[in-house]
C-alpha cells in the first residue's frame, strides 16, 4: 500500500498515515469469521467511525471477517451482556448519524425473558427503546418467548408492555409475529393481546404457542384482517373462541393446528371451511395421545369440500387416517390435492379391493410422504404410484424401502435420500440410436415416456402385482 500523508488543515502535524492505521487495525481483526454476536469485533467497528479515512482502512477487514447475517437478527436473552448490548445500540446510533444504515440490515428481533432479573429486563427495554426509535426500515419479524414464567405477579412483561405502548406511534411494520407462552401463567398473555392490537394493521403471519385464547385475544385477532399464515400450537381454547375470529381472516392461506389434550376443535375447523375459502394448506398435528384427535374426520371432510383451493394436506399422528377414511373422504373430496403428508399414521394399512379404485387416485398429486406409517402394506404404495400420473416425489416408510424399490424404479423414479424417491426429468433420459438412425428411449426404462404411456405401464404392473399376490 503506498504511503499517503493526510493533513488536517487546522493543524500542521500530519494525521496517522494509512500504513500505520492498517497495522493497528490488524490487532483488532478476529482470527476467524464472526458468526455470533459476542464474536463481533466491536473495537474495530467503533474505530471505523472515527473519520472517513479510518473507515476506508477498516471496512475491508469488516467485510471479510463479519457475516452480514450476524446483523440481520437482534437477540435479547439471558446470555447477552448488558454493557455489550448498550455499546452495540450506541454504535448503531452513531452509524445513523454518520450517514450509514446498519439498522436497515436488521430484519428480526428475538426477545427471550426467561429467568431474567428485573434490573436486566429494565436494561433490555431501555436499549430496545433506543433501537426502535431508529426506525429500522427492514424489521418485519418479532419473536417473544416467556416460557416458565409461572407466577401471576408482576413480570418482565410489564416493562415490555409499557415499552410497546410508548412506541406505538413509531412501531415498525411487523409482518411476522411469534409468541411462546410455555408454562407461563395465563395472566401474562394479556400483555400480548395489547401487542397484537398494535401489530394488527400489518400482521400477515402469526404463531401462538401455549397460549390462552380469551375474549380480549379474540378482539385483538379480529383486527388482523391481513393475516395469511397462522400456526396454533397447543393453545388453550376450550370454548372454540377462535371460530368467531375466522370470518375476519378471509385472506388466510395456511393454517396449522397442533393439539395436546385439548377438547374437540371441530367448531373452529367448520368455521375455517366456511370463512377461509382461499385456504391452500392445512396441517393437523396430534401432539398428545395417539388414540385421541381433537378434530374429527367430518370436520376435515367439510374443509376439503368447501376450500376448493386447498392443495396441501398434512396429517401427523392422526388416529382416524385409515383405509375407510382414505376412500370416503380423501379420494372423494381431495382429488385436487397436490401435496399429501401422512406422518406416523399407524392405522393406515391398505385399501380393500384396490382393483375397484383403478383410475380413482389423486390426478394432481405431486408429492406424497408416508414416513412413520409402519403398518402400511406395499400394495398401497404401488397403487399410488400407478394411479397418480403427476407424482414427482414419494417418501416411503422404513419397512417398505426394499419391497417397493422395483415398482418405483419401473415408473421412472430415482433415489434421492433416505426412503425418498424423485421422478427423473425427461431431458435426463438415456437414449440409444436405432437402426434407422433416429433417437429412441432406452429399452430398459420407462423414464421420459409420455404420461399416458407411463400410466398404462403402471396399470399393467399393478395388475401383475395383484396376480402375484394371489
Amino acid at each position: 500500500m503506498p504511503t499517503r500523508i493526510l493533513r488536517n488543515p487546522r493543524y500542521r502535524t500530519p494525521l496517522l498515515v494509512p500504513d500505520i492505521l492498517h497495522l493497528v487495525f490488524l490487532y483488532l481483526v478476529p482470527s476467524h469469521h464472526a458468526t455470533t454476536f459476542s464474536e463481533a469485533p466491536w473495537d474495530l467497528i467503533a474505530s471505523s467511525m472515527v473519520c472517513r479515512s479510518w473507515y476506508e482502512e477498516a471496512s475491508p477487514f469488516l467485510y471479510n471477517r463479519i457475516q452480514l447475517d450476524l446483523f440481520r437478527t437482534l437477540v435479547y436473552d439471558n446470555r447477552f451482556d448488558v454493557a455489550e448490548m448498550k455499546r452495540y445500540i450506541n454504535l448503531l446510533v452513531e452509524f445513523r448519524h454518520n450517514g450509514f444504515d446498519p439498522p436497515g440490515l436488521i430484519e428480526q428481533v428475538k426477545i427471550d425473558v426467561r429467568c431474567m432479573s428485573r434490573s436486566r429486563v429494565e436494561s433490555m427495554t431501555e436499549s430496545l427503546e433506543t433501537f426502535f426509535k431508529l426506525r429500522p426500515r427492514n424489521l418485519t419479524d418479532l419473536e417473544i418467548d416467556i416460557t416458565y414464567l409461572a407466577t401471576a405477579r408482576a413480570s418482565p412483561l410489564d416493562h415490555l408492555n409499557n415499552l410497546f405502548n410508548r412506541l406505538q406511534p413509531i412501531w415498525p411494520p411487523i409482518r411476522r409475529f411469534s409468541f411462546n407462552g410455555g408454562g407461563s401463567h395465563p395472566a401474562h398473555h394479556t400483555h400480548i393481546d395489547t401487542l397484537l392490537t398494535i401489530l394488527s394493521p400489518t400482521l400477515e403471519s402469526l404463531t401462538l404457542t401455549n397460549y390462552a385464547i380469551t375474549h380480549a385475544t379474540q378482539d385483538a385477532l379480529r383486527r388482523c384482517s391481513r393475516i395469511r399464515d397462522v400456526n396454533m400450537i397447543r393453545i388453550h381454547d376450550p370454548e372454540n373462541g377462535l371460530a368467531t375470529v375466522l370470518p375476519s381472516w378471509s385472506n388466510l392461506r395456511e393454517f396449522c393446528y397442533m393439539h395436546g389434550r385439548s377438547p374437540c376443535f371441530d367448531r373452529t375447523i367448520h368455521a375455517l371451511a366456511a370463512s377461509c375459502t382461499l385456504l391452500n394448506s392445512f396441517t393437523l398435528v396430534n401432539g398428545g395421545a395417539v388414540h385421541y384427535t381433537a378434530v374429527t374426520v367430518g370436520a376435515v371432510d367439510s374443509l376439503l369440500s368447501s376450500c376448493t383451493e386447498l392443495k396441501r394436506l398434512r396429517l401427523v399422528r392422526i388416529s382416524w387416517v385409515h383405509d375407510g377414511t382414505l376412500v370416503e373422504t380423501l379420494l372423494a373430496h381431495g382429488r385436487k390435492l397436490e401435496h399429501i403428508d401422512f406422518i406416523e399414521c399407524q392405522c393406515l394399512t391398505r385399501i380393500t379391493n384396490l382393483n375397484s379404485y383403478v383410475h380413482r387416485g389423486w390426478p394432481e398429486l405431486r408429492t406424497l410422504s408416508l414416513s412413520g406409517c409402519h403398518n402400511l402394506a406395499e400394495t398401497f404404495v404401488v397403487w399410488v404410484i400407478c394411479e397418480c400420473p403427476n407424482l414427482e416425489q414419494i417418501e416411503v416408510p422404513d419397512h417398505l424401502a426394499l419391497a417397493v424399490e422395483r415398482w418405483i424404479k419401473l415408473n421412472g423414479f430415482q433415489y434421492v435420500r433416505r426412503n425418498t424417491w424423485k421422478r427423473q426429468r425427461e431431458e435426463s433420459v438415456p437414449k440409444y440410436v436405432g437402426s434407422s438412425g433416429e433417437d429412441k428411449p432406452a429399452l430398459s426404462t420407462t423414464i421420459g415416456t409420455p404420461k399416458r404411456t407411463r400410466r398404462r405401464a403402471g396399470i399393467r404392473a399393478l395388475k401383475e402385482f395383484f396376480t402375484f399376490l394371489k
